[in-house]
Formats: structure tokens, C-alpha cells, sequence
């Protein structure tokens, strides 16, 4: 007679004390053995187990009459019935340890100064600022669908489940997904992606936790039929990222020629994984971060337009979950004070870009937050579950850059008394040059960035050089703009004053071409190429159109040619506002020739320019052949890929600048003069294609 012996691996585990997920779902029975349970192994199903949220606790007849005193109480002291020296010895006012303070729940916390309510839960947060709703709070779920709480959590099977057509619409055109369980990298593969987004994308961004999201990410890469589709979101999120802002060089050495595949596949998966969870109704901190790690890498790619609705989204879901006021002030835990500043501080950036690029403004209005600047912490002086508030460092850590820019934000927020009932707009500062509050707070800003950063940073860390970059060439940039006239043109003004306007244009071109040379900081390219510096360019190029040209014609093409030839996006032309500097700069080229001012031929970027726009316009000329739909999501539409006139985008000059002199990587506006642009197309009738 034989005996069945159990697995070994079976032996070793005991029975959980809840089903599995999948059983859970499927409404059968669960030997709670595995993963995988005996079940699904039978019928070839992924097994995964999620402890199920507590039930609710029901609340003491005591806490709901002491919510009455206090809310009483509170409207008598409102109203001057009752003085506040009444309220002394008053039950809801004793101190703690009496044993008659309110025993508040856990799942719903009060701000301090804001009218909001915010929920908590197990990582996730929902806000509510409504009076109909705050009345329902004790009723209420973190979760905006505590009926889906099962499917959130499980892995995700062959088919997504969207609930919401708008979030199913994401995918955009994949005909077939893919189980994402077949889609996860090797762990080897899994940490070299990991080490890169460490290196080139993580001083930068700061929204994730490097210990944990490294403890997950080895637990999780191990085995992945393991992890919460939530965790599943953001590594997919990491591993695209990280072989996003990387060079061809770097992925060609260490994933070989297959890395564009890669690339693809963590793409699309990054995108299953976010309707996966349902990112349009989330309320957990970790989808928005994953969401917001694929819109900062792809930022380059999508149309603008897209990109600004695409923003906007992320700017509603942080608003829901509260990160628009500050964790502190409505008593959380001090890792989520810090990880939630993190991440609102992150969104401000990325929503003024999308604005900037797209000409549609900013939807986060300057008066609408009050969440506090990150401390100056570095990942290790912060933990979940932590009680006490961390001890801030001084001098530079790895969040010198992110809390570098945090102060332009501050800088906004300072001047909005002066900017009268405007104060909501922060391209109003622009305009407002004659205010000597601005001069005022941009002299203060500039002393305070030198004073607590520029004066800790070591010119041998990129991360640093990076923040001189930002930091000294915001100053400058600012300084142009307020300086510029209101229509951008140079009628009306002096030969002095544009001769001061061109040398600091040309200062502030000269600190990014010392940028983009450096090759230290290749490693944040992906970066650096999103901010363009337009003004100082575009007031040089209408210099060129004087009769009466202020600088040599010589040394003034041979800048503008140093500043294509270290951007060569601009040659792409997928954005209709790269082809309107285009433009500006052939018509800047021909004005001069005219004028006989510069009679030389013609430099090779000019007739790349010409040829492009000549070809674009024969294009849309083109009525026989249908213009095909184009996908926004899809990652091949790479500003570097394509590129017309690659025999001069290599064309690389020499520069003869100190690299030490940095300036500007980042614009201290979040808005495009798009009444110039507006006045520079009046002269071009036909209308220009949309990228």
C-alpha cells in the first residue's frame, strides 16, 4: 500500500487563515494552502493572497455623544454665547491622560486650519471639502470603491477588468493584453534597471522611497506572482522610467540590442497596469506615483496637448487624495508628511510644463495649497510607521535639487500681495516689472538660493552642478523676461537698452550651451531637453531683424548655431511650437541677408530648417494619400528617432566656456508669451500643422 506524500513545499507552510483571492472571487472553496492553493492549481488559475481590510468598528454610544458636546460647544464659541474661559475645564478640551479626551477614529482625521475632512486608510487617502459629503464621513472608505476592494488587489489575469471606459481608453489601440505576470523582468534584469533609475532619474524626482521601494522591488522581482497589483503599477513604472532616461549606449551594454523591445513592453505594461488598478478613481499615494513616473518619461514624447490633459488628470487625483494641503496639519504620520510634499511638489513642475508647452496655463491656481517644502532629509531618516518628526539635516543631501526648485514655487507664493487681484496667475509676474516688490523678492530669492545651496554644492556631483545650473540661471531668466518689453518686439526702446537686453540674453544662452556641454550631466538629459531657453533666444533673433543690429551678425549666428546644435530636438518638428521658432529663425536669417548685413552663405542648420519646413508643408499639401491616426501613447514617437538633417545634428563645436559658470536648465515662469507667438504667425497666414 502507498502513501501520498505531501509537497515538501507544502509541509513547510501552514494554512492561511484567510482564501486566496482568486477563490474569493470565484466564490469556491479554498484549501488556504500555497500560493498556489490546491484550487487553482486544479484549475490553472494565479493564486494570490491579500489579508482582507478590517471590518469597521462599530462606534461607542460615548464617542458619538461627545462629538455632540464638541460640536456644540464649538458653535457657542463661535457665536459669543459662550467665552472661551468656560471652555477650560470642558471634557473635549482636557489634556491627555485625564481619560475623558475623544478617542477619534482612525479612519478620519480633521485639519487643523483647512474645512477639509481626510480619510485614511491602508494606503490610501481621500479628501473630502464638502458639506453634503463631510456629513457622510463617518460613513465613508478611503476607497472610492470598497466593493472592489478584492479585484484592486489581485493580480492582474489575462484580461483587464476595466470598470470606467474612460480608464480602459488608456490603452489606447493594443488589440491583445498580455497577462503581465509574463511580462516582469529577471531579478538580475529587475536590479540593473533598478540601479540606473537610481542614477539618472532618482536625484531628480525624489517621489519614491528608495529603502522600501527596494525592499519591495527584491521581494517582488523574486516571485512576482506575489505582488499587489498596486506594487505591480509602480515597478512597471521604475523599470520604463529607467530605460527611458537612459542612453542608447548605457542599454545597448546592459540589456543588448533587445533594450527597444524592453522599452516597448514596460511601456505598454505601465499603462495595463494603471487600468489595472483603476488609476481614475485611485485614492493610494502608489498609483499616483507611478502615474506621474510615466508622465515624466514621457513628457518629451506625447503631444502637447494630450500631455496637458494627461497632466490635469494627475492634478484631480492628487487634489482627491489631499496633497494640496499638508499632510502635517491634517495628522498624519511624519513618513507621509514627507512622501505626500514629495509628490505635491513634484506635480507643480510637471503641471507648469504642461501648461508652458501646450499655451493653456496652469491648473494648480497659486492660491488653492498651503503644503509645506519637503525637509532636507535624506531616504534613510524616514521610515513608514515612524511617531516622532524627523530632525532636519543641514547642508547638501540628495534632495538639494528638489528643495532648490521648491523655493521658485515660494518665490511665487511670496509675491502673489503684490500682483493684486491677479494673484491666482503666476504668468502675471511676467508683466509686472515695474513693481519694485518683484525686484525686491527676485534679489531676496537669489540670496537665499546662493546662501542655503549654492554654497553646499560640490562642483564634482552632478546632482549639484545641476542645482548651481537651476538655481544661478532661474535668476537670469527671470531678470530677461521682466526686463523684455510687453509684445516682445524692440520697437520703442533705445539702442542701449537692447544692447543690455541682448548681452543678457546672451549670458543666459551662454550658461545653458555650458549645460548641455557638460558631459558629467549627460546622465540628466532627459531632463534638460524639456527646458528650452526661448526668450533669450527669440530676443536674439529679433535683433538680427534690425537694420540697425546691435552685435556683429558673425558672433550672433554663431551663437544661435551653437544652440541647435546642442538641441537637437528642435530639428523634429512634432510640436507647432518648434516650427514657429523655426520660422522665426529662417525669417531672422532672410531679414538679415535683405539687408545686406550679413553677406555670407548660407550655415547648414538654416537650409536643414528650410528643407524640413519646405517638406513639411509639401506634406499637408498632399491631399492624395489620407493622413493616418496616430496613437499618442505610443512610445516610438521619440523626439531623438528621425531626426531630418542628421549630418548636421552631429555637428558638435567646441565651446569655450567655463563649465563652472551654470545657469539655467529650468524656467521660473510656468507660462509661454503666447500673445508673441500669436503676433510673430500674424505674418503666415496658412495655418500651421498639429504635431
Amino acid at each position: 500500500m502507498t502513501t501520498t506524500q505531501p509537497p515538501q513545499q507544502q509541509q513547510q507552510q501552514p494554512p492561511r487563515l484567510f482564501t486566496c483571492v482568486t477563490c474569493a472571487r470565484r466564490k469556491v472553496k479554498c484549501d488556504k494552502t500555497g500560493p498556489p492553493c490546491s484550487t487553482c492549481k486544479k484549475a490553472r488559475q494565479e493564486c494570490y493572497y491579500q489579508e482582507p481590510p478590517p471590518r469597521k468598528r462599530k462606534r461607542k454610544p460615548v464617542d458619538e455623544l461627545q462629538e455632540r458636546v464638541d460640536k456644540y460647544e464649538k458653535l457657542l464659541k463661535q457665536n459669543g454665547i459662550l467665552p472661551p474661559s468656560d471652555l477650560e475645564n470642558s471634557p473635549s478640551e482636557a489634556s491627555p491622560g485625564t481619560g475623558t479626551a475623544t478617542d477619534k477614529s482612525s479612519a478620519t482625521v480633521k485639519p487643523k486650519k483647512s474645512t477639509g475632512t481626510l480619510l485614511k486608510g491602508a494606503g490610501k487617502t481621500r479628501y473630502i471639502d464638502s458639506n453634503i459629503w463631510r456629513t457622510l464621513g463617518e460613513d465613508l472608505h478611503p476607497s472610492s470603491d470598497e466593493e472592489d476592494n478584492y479585484e484592486q488587489q489581485a493580480p492582474v489575469t489575462t484580461t483587464v477588468e476595466a470598470v470606467d471606459p474612460v480608464s480602459a481608453a488608456f490603452l489606447g489601440q493594443s488589440a491583445h493584453c498580455p497577462s503581465l505576470l509574463d511580462l516582469h523582468p529577471t531579478y538580475d534584469i529587475a536590479m540593473k534597471l533598478w540601479k540606473q533609475y537610481l542614477k539618472n532619474i532618482d536625484p531628480i524626482v525624489k517621489i519614491v522611497h528608495v529603502p522600501t521601494t527596494l525592499e519591495m522591488l527584491q521581494r517582488s522581482s523574486a516571485n512576482p506572482s506575489t505582488m499587489s497589483k498596486v506594487n505591480e503599477c509602480l515597478l512597471f513604472s521604475i523599470y520604463h522610467f529607467a530605460i527611458s532616461a537612459s542612453s542608447e549606449k548605457e542599454c545597448v551594454a546592459l540589456f543588448g540590442p533587445q533594450w527597444r523591445y524592453m522599452k516597448k513592453t514596460y511601456h505598454d505594461a505601465t499603462r495595463q497596469a494603471l487600468v489595472g488598478v483603476h488609476f481614475l478613481r485611485t485614492t493610494e499615494l502608489a498609483v499616483l506615483q507611478a502615474y506621474m513616473l510615466l508622465l515624466l518619461s514621457m513628457r518629451n514624447d506625447y503631444d502637447p496637448h494630450t500631455f496637458w490633459i494627461l497632466t490635469g488628470i494627475a492634478v484631480r487625483i492628487a487634489q482627491r487624495m489631499g496633497l494640496h494641503r499638508d499632510g502635517e496639519e491634517l495628522g498624519l504620520n511624519p513618513f507621509d508628511v514627507q512622501m505626500r510634499r514629495r509628490v505635491f511638489w513634484q506635480l507643480l513642475p510637471l503641471d507648469g510644463l504642461s501648461g508652458q508647452l501646450s499655451g493653456t496655463g496652469i491648473a494648480i491656481a497659486a492660491d488653492s495649497w498651503d503644503t509645506k517644502q519637503p525637509l532636507n532629509l535624506e531616504d534613510e531618516d524616514i521610515w513608514p510607521g515612524m511617531e516622532t518628526p524627523p530632525v532636519e539635516r543641514k547642508g547638501a543631501t540628495s534632495m538639494i535639487f528638489i528643495l532648490a526648485r521648491t523655493e521658485i514655487g515660494r518665490f511665487h507664493q511670496k509675491i502673489r500681495p503684490a500682483l493684486g487681484p491677479n494673484n491666482g496667475n503666476w504668468g502675471v509676474v511676467w508683466d509686472a516689472r515695474d513693481i519694485p516688490e518683484i525686484q525686491e523678492a527676485l534679489r531676496d530669492l537669489e540670496n537665499m538660493l546662493e546662501e542655503k545651496y549654492v554654497r553646499y554644492c560640490d562642483i564634482s556631483i552632478p546632482i549639484q552642478v545641476l542645482c548651481i545650473a537651476m538655481a544661478r540661471g532661474a535668476i537670469n531668466s527671470a531678470r530677461l523676461r521682466i526686463r523684455r518689453p510687453r509684445g516682445k518686439t524692440s520697437e520703442g526702446i533705445s539702442i542701449e537698452e537692447r544692447k543690455e537686453l541682448y548681452a543678457m540674453a546672451e549670458k543666459v544662452l551662454g550658461h545653458d550651451l555650458a549645460v548641455q556641454q557638460n558631459a558629467s550631466l549627460d546622465r540628466f538629459n532627459w531632463h534638460m531637453r524639456q527646458f528650452f531657453q526661448w526668450d533669450p533666444l527669440i530676443t536674439m533673433l529679433q535683433e538680427a531683424r534690425q537694420l540697425d543690429c546691435v552685435i556683429e551678425p558673425e558672433a550672433l549666428w554663431s551663437k544661435v548655431e551653437l544652440v541647435y546644435s546642442v538641441h537637437p530636438e528642435l530639428f523634429v518638428q512634432k510640436r507647432s511650437i518648434d516650427i514657429a521658432l523655426n520660422r522665426l529663425t529662417i525669417k531672422s536669417w532672410d531679414a538679415m541677408q535683405a539687408n545686406n548685413l550679413y553677406p555670407t552663405p548660407e550655415p547648414a542648420f538654416v537650409t536643414s530648417l528650410r528643407e524640413a519646413i519646405t517638406r513639411r508643408e509639401a506634406s499637408r499639401q498632399n491631399t492624395e494619400t489620407p493622413k493616418q491616426s496616430v496613437n499618442v501613447f505610443d512610445p516610438s514617437l521619440d523626439a531623438s528617432s528621425d531626426m531630418p538633417a542628421a549630418n548636421y545634428i552631429n555637428y558638435n563645436p567646441v565651446l569655450g566656456y567655463n563649465n563652472m559658470n551654470l545657469g539655467p536648465m529650468e524656467n521660473m515662469n510656468a507660462d509661454i508669451d503666447w500673445l508673441f507667438w500669436d503676433q510673430m504667425l500674424m505674418q503666415n497666414p496658412e495655418p500651421l500643422p498639429m504635431p
